[in-house]
């Protein structure tokens, strides 16, 4: 059997509006997307720089390493997209999607050797694009949870 190429890796993905604040795991084989039976943990921008770092443990804790069988078997879903922004438009009590998308700031997490790692990111006109090493905030994964929310924190307002 083919050992996994994810061994000892997690990741999430992290998002904020001007109304929400949310993470969500990361899950695949060799490539990680959004995992449609995680979590969605969602709460206001007011949220405690203590409480955003368990959601960001708990979407780490969430990431799993998928079988060969089940990641071959998985599809990008227009469906799951749509409901998942469903989710931000009730939270957030949007009127459209493109109300909800217009000002999203996303942030990768990836937990490694003992880091965690939060890449700011941008999406202009649909082009995804990820910010040079010398952007991202690093702490270690033992931190205290207030420490990593405010590194993500940090991460949100080097996203564009």
């Amino acid at each position: 059997m083919e050992e996994h190429p994810w061994k000892g890796y997690k990741y999430a993905f992290a998002f904020q509006t001007s109304k929400l604040i949310g993470t969500k795991a990361y899950s695949g084989w060799r490539i990680a997307m959004i995992d449609p039976d995680s979590t969605t943990l969602l709460h206001s921008p007011d949220i405690s720089d203590e409480k955003l770092g368990e959601f960001v443990c708990q979407s780490l804790r969430e990431s799993q390493p998928w079988t060969i069988e089940k990641a071959s078997g998985f599809t990008h879903d227009k469906t799951r997209y749509e409901t998942w922004i469903g989710e931000l438009m009730t939270f957030g009590a949007y009127k459209s999607a493109k109300a909800v998308t217009r000002n999203l700031k996303e942030v990768l997490i990836d937990n490694y050797d003992g880091q965690i790692v939060f890449i700011p990111t941008s999406t202009k006109r649909g082009v995804f694009k990820s910010f040079s090493k010398e952007f991202h905030v690093i702490v270690p994964e033992d931190s205290a949870k207030a420490d990593i929310g405010a590194a993500l924190r940090l991460a949100f307002e080097r996203s564009m």
